[in-house]
């Protein structure tokens, strides 16, 4: 029995993020508050907290029974896109049975050392060197007893079903002196009886209510660890403990909710509701809200996009991300996109080629195909038309020559370092080898160890170029930056590279770290992150349970129609939902008809071998 506390442990499962602007606060029913966690800005992890176990301090020497107050306060400055759900939350209490805020003994006792020394008064016996009680000594006299102050007398604390509180346990203080008899009721055990009927036993042979020994406590009651009835939660018709979370049947006009054992009037976020059962059932993993079914997610988790009502590590072919963490459908002639129309492709279907953010079926005048880039490129200065780098017919004021190029009419009159102006010969920039007019970006070829981009002569490529000859080629469409024409270092918006490859998406067992696809663990399909609880989706014939891929359910799952479902926290293993399914159970818990329950009072656990 804990009359006393030490400390508090509070286990804790929910979902936020970011979860490092969570601060958490234990409130105490004789009103003393205790943070558990603070605020951490740096905290940025999209984990949830599944039965995080977090210690209070702060509760020494206070009762366990009243009213515990959990808040939780989004106390950081980091943007929030959607609201946390609190799913369960426990307390663990450690203390003692007797008062632990004790003197010294007289050894090493400051008293000893003829200094005054003080102690927390008790309603229990101190603990004393001397004779006698400490508490009755003179220094004592005026002073109260805190606990009876603060209304938190260190008495066993026993209540009805109805809430009040019931006459002494078997009227033991006034049978003190009578007989015990050995001819009782039914319901009494061995030790005897004071008199007739189940009211007059030294101990009850089943369970106890109130002051009657009985053969099984009435609905909306248990047998605690002491075999005495107690009042299940408000919310239960039948139940297994004390606590909301320990509903084995619920109370008129609520529903179970299934995985967590608690009965609730509406169906919380996460969850949708069978009516012909009366359950809420949770959606599927990745799933933060559904319709209908579990598999027909409304909504996702923060760090997954969804398509066709399920959810992804990212946006599959076709597709764009909205602001809303959606994948809507690009324009038809787009393979990837920024947004639903034609002019908004940032790849192209098979047979069509890129030109600026649209895609062609046949490149426009002064434009030609580029197979290999997929992409429509401009034709030489001075083409009208063109295949490659050959021109085969020229703009005005332009010829076409014996080399397939179109020069301006009269250049031939002047030598290969100046152009023709119209009624003379004009030098080139001092940059060029040969040009087309007098300006630096009018160059045809280059001087010394120049390159030639985009019709100027320049030392060193800039960036989306790469040198190839005597040029500096501009990047696949796709790339930022590059090397050569398939080797990429960087990509556009929207694209993710891989292998020197820009793509629409990572390869299946990648993820997407910034724009670069990176390796998932090596059991996950698809992924969020490089972690093993960080997967989406499992090879065929593996399960997905917590985050994680296994080739079959793990201890503390089992295998639903939707997949692998956590057991009820009372189990270690399970077969199905709810406390009542357990086929194993936690250290120092015993099955029983499927329920985990702890050894009574008068008994003690013996471990299996």
């Amino acid at each position: 029995e804990i009359r006393f506390l030490e400390h508090v442990q509070c286990k804790v499962t929910l979902r936020f993020f970011p979860r490092g602007n969570l601060r958490m606060l234990l409130t105490s029913p004789m009103g003393t508050t205790s943070t558990l966690l603070f605020e951490r800005p740096r905290d940025v992890v999209s984990s949830n907290f599944d039965d995080w176990p977090f210690l209070s301090v702060h509760f020494w020497g206070e009762k366990v029974e009243g009213r515990w107050t959990l808040q939780i306060i989004n106390a950081g400055n980091r943007h929030v896109n959607q609201p946390g759900i609190l799913r369960k939350w426990q307390l663990i209490f450690y203390g003692t049975a007797v008062n632990p805020i004790r003197l010294r003994s007289s050894q090493g006792s400051p008293l000893a050392q003829g200094s005054e020394a003080f102690a927390f008064p008790s309603s229990s016996p101190g603990v004393y060197g001397g004779s006698g009680d400490i508490f009755s000594q003179p220094a004592f006299a005026n002073l109260p007893n805190i606990f009876s102050a603060a209304g938190s007398e260190p008495e066993g604390s026993v209540a009805t079903l109805k809430g009040d509180r019931p006459p002494e346990m078997s009227e033991s203080a006034g049978m003190e002196g009578r007989m015990v008899q050995h001819t009782c009721d039914p319901e009494c055990d061995s030790q005897g009886c004071y008199g007739k009927g189940p009211t007059q036993c030294v101990a009850c042979r089943h369970y106890r209510l109130d002051n009657t020994c009985v053969s099984r406590c009435p609905p909306r009651s248990f047998p605690n660890q002491g075999a005495v009835c107690w009042p299940c939660h408000e919310s239960c018709e039948t139940c297994a403990g004390a606590g909301q979370d320990s509903c084995l049947t619920c109370a008129p006009a609520h529903l179970r909710v299934t995985d967590l054992a608690v009965c609730l009037r509406q169906c919380p976020e996460g969850y949708i509701e069978n009516s012909d059962e009366g359950t809420c059932i949770p959606c599927e993993a990745n799933c933060a809200s559904c319709q209908d079914r579990p598999d027909h997610c409304t909504a996702c988790e923060h760090h997954l996009v969804m398509f066709e009502n399920k959810c992804y590590a990212a946006c599959p072919m076709y597709t764009f991300e909205t602001d809303d963490y959606r994948c809507m459908p690009c324009h038809s002639s787009c393979e990837t996109c920024s947004g639903p129309g034609e002019s908004e492709c940032i790849t192209c279907r098979s047979g069509r080629m890129s030109l600026g953010n649209s895609c062609y079926t046949v490149c426009p005048d002064s434009y030609y195909t580029d197979k290999k880039r997929k992409e429509c490129m401009h034709c030489p200065t001075g083409c009208a038309t063109c295949n490659s780098a050959t021109c085969l017919t020229c703009e005005v004021g332009f010829t076409l020559n014996k080399k397939g190029k179109c020069v301006r009419e009269g250049s031939s009159q002047c030598s290969p370092d100046q152009f023709f102006s119209g009624s003379r010969c004009e030098p080139c920039h001092s940059s060029c080898d040969s040009c087309h007019g007098a300006a630096a970006n009018h160059c045809l070829s280059c001087s010394g160890q120049l390159l030639l981009e985009e019709a100027a002569c320049v030392g060193t490529c800039s960036a989306g170029h790469y040198p190839e000859l005597s040029q500096c080629v501009r990047c696949l469409h796709q790339c930022s930056q590059c090397v050569s024409r398939i080797n990429c270092t960087a990509c556009r918006a929207g694209l993710q590279l891989q292998s020197g490859e820009c793509r629409a998406t990572c390869a299946q067992g990648y993820y997407s770290d910034v724009g670069v696809c990176a390796k998932c663990y090596l059991s996950c399909k698809t992924c969020s992150g490089p972690r093993r609880d960080q997967c989406v989706s499992c090879p065929l014939g593996w399960q997905l349970a917590g985050g994680e891929c296994h080739p079959e359910c793990p201890e503390g799952f089992y295998m639903s129609s939707f997949g692998c479902q956590k057991c009820h926290h009372y189990c270690r293993t399970c077969k199905g939902e709810g406390p009542l399914e357990c086929t194993s159970c936690p250290p120092h818990y015993m099955l029983d008809g499927g329920l985990c329950m702890e050894c009574l009072s008068s008994q003690y656990y013996d471990p299996p071998t």
